[in-house]
């Protein structure tokens, strides 16, 4: 509904030709050149922050809108109609965002918001296979993040591999997933070789499931919420 009031605010600044007026020049300046960042990253994932800057405009101008929508209709269904009418709006687009927040979201999104990494974490730490190390797939963005928080790495642990993590500055790489092998306690982050990582000796490999064959020895599986394995 908040897109309806900034169509509205946007219709209405054109017909009274008040692009070239304080403050609508600036707001609509930056509703213009907010995305323009977000157009230059890249990266995996939902990162709603690069485009964070638009939200301001956004709201400015769908806060008019909704003010000349009211006054509108003030105008012509009386003051009490129109505050029925609005708060009915309110408390409808408060339940639909709930409703998609809690039932939809997590389905839809579980792949772009690193679903599952609590999950396995927690079978690692639950397992009784004793494993001299353990492989992950550097086909997760940054999987040292999550190994270190969710599986409780000593921080003294952490700040000690990652000094030499920082091989990748001077190597010219943009990202430290993109190093060829890197390592935090036993978990070792490299691109699984099924084939020759299967004979290290008792080697546990977390990856997706392309990293494997269909003959691979899968022991746990964890899926995205809408049963597609993670």
């Amino acid at each position: 509904i908040e897109f309806l009031f900034a169509l509205y605010a946007i219709s209405f600044i054109i017909r009274k030709s008040l692009f070239s007026k304080y403050p609508f020049n600036t707001v609509i300046l930056l509703l213009f050149i907010s995305p323009l960042p977000a157009a230059l990253s890249k990266g995996p994932g939902f990162a709603a922050n690069r485009v964070a800057v638009m939200a301001i405009s956004l709201c400015v101008i769908s806060a008019v809108g909704g003010l000349l929508v009211y006054e509108y209709l003030k105008s012509r269904l009386g003051k009490s109609r129109t505050t029925i009418a609005f708060t009915i709006i309110a408390v409808a687009s408060v339940f639909f965002f709930l409703e998609d927040l809690r039932y939809h979201a997590p389905s839809q999104n579980a792949p772009a918001m690193s679903y599952g990494w609590r999950q396995v974490s927690d079978f690692l730490k639950s397992t009784e296979i004793k494993t001299d190390q353990v492989i992950v797939s550097r086909n997760f963005s940054e999987p040292q993040m999550f190994v270190a928080f969710f599986l409780n790495i000593d921080p003294k642990i952490t700040q000690a591999e990652s000094s030499d993590w920082l091989r990748y500055e001077f190597q010219g790489l943009k990202f430290v997933d993109q190093l060829a092998e890197y390592k935090l306690d036993k978990y070792k982050f490299k691109t699984i070789n099924y084939s020759d990582d299967s004979h290290l000796g008792t080697t546990l490999m977390v990856g997706r499931p392309e990293d494997f064959p269909p003959t691979a020895d899968i022991i746990h599986q964890v899926n995205y919420p809408n049963g597609k394995p993670a």
